[in-house]
């Protein structure tokens, strides 16, 4: 990418993909380097969507959110058919709890590209956090249907059942499936095991009256929702990023 960019200096493409390599090597102050370079004297980039989308991408890495949502809604905007400014963007709304945002911004992605696996897992946190829960569940398989190995779905659809559905046997068999698989958060799923059979067990004795399982309950509380805003954070950093150095291959067109 350095040799093509000394033959080409304008080719805007060869700029974003270096600057994902150097993502990719932790040098984010140097993909931010070469991203505003080119944005402020290549004539056209401030209109090249690739651009602003990773430059949104390393504004985010180093915790500037603001302007990582401005760049990302930019880019969203300059081309509505890009994928990856948007699952970036799901990111920053999810930070927020932006559900709705989140929805709005991943379902035309679906659309136009079925195949990313982090469109389906956030969309599917959103879903849950709107309480759309047959879309949510739906979304969770999709992401085990296109790649078993991210356990995290496993997770979420535990959560779904047991803590929003109250089907607490499902869950704590998705929460087995979860170990079988290799799922390396097993305090985790140990923690909503204990819970869901404690809320069970409270079931089965008909316990409803009784103030020890109230206080239980609410010891529980605090701790069960912490791990639910785990959940959603970590799932979503458990995913690779749709963009990956070197898949640039042509230039896009400028506006």
């Amino acid at each position: 990418v350095r040799k093509a960019l000394k033959v080409n200096a304008n080719a805007l493409t060869l700029y974003a993909n270096l600057a994902l390599i150097y993502i990719e090597e932790g040098k984010l102050d140097l993909a931010k380097f070469i991203l505003t370079k080119a944005l402020n004297t290549i004539e056209g980039a401030e209109n090249n969507a690739y651009l602003h989308a990773v430059l949104g991408r390393v504004y985010y890495l180093q915790e500037h959110f603001l302007d990582a949502r401005e760049s990302l809604e930019l880019a969203v905007k300059l081309d509505p058919t890009l994928v990856p400014p948007r699952v970036y963007l799901s990111e920053c709304y999810l930070d927020n709890r932006s559900y709705q945002k989140i929805v709005d911004t991943l379902e035309p992605a679906r659309k136009l590209d079925p195949s990313i696996v982090a469109v389906h897992m956030n969309l599917g946190i959103a879903y849950r956090g709107l309480e759309r829960l047959d879309e949510a569940r739906k979304s969770y398989e999709q992401v085990l249907s296109l790649d078993p190995l991210q356990t995290d779905a496993y997770l979420n659809l535990a959560v779904l059942e047991g803590d929003f559905n109250k089907e607490y046997t499902k869950a704590i068999s998705i929460l087995d499936t979860y170990r079988s698989q290799g799922g390396a958060r097993v305090d985790v799923a140990d923690e909503w095991s204990a819970y869901f059979a404690e809320q069970q067990s409270d079931i089965v004795d008909s316990w409803s009256g009784d103030y020890r399982s109230a206080g239980r309950s609410l010891r529980r509380g605090k701790s069960k929702m912490i791990t639910c805003l785990m959940l959603e954070l970590l799932a979503v950093q458990s995913i690779p990023p749709p963009f990956s150095p070197g898949e640039l291959e042509k230039e896009s067109p400028l506006p």
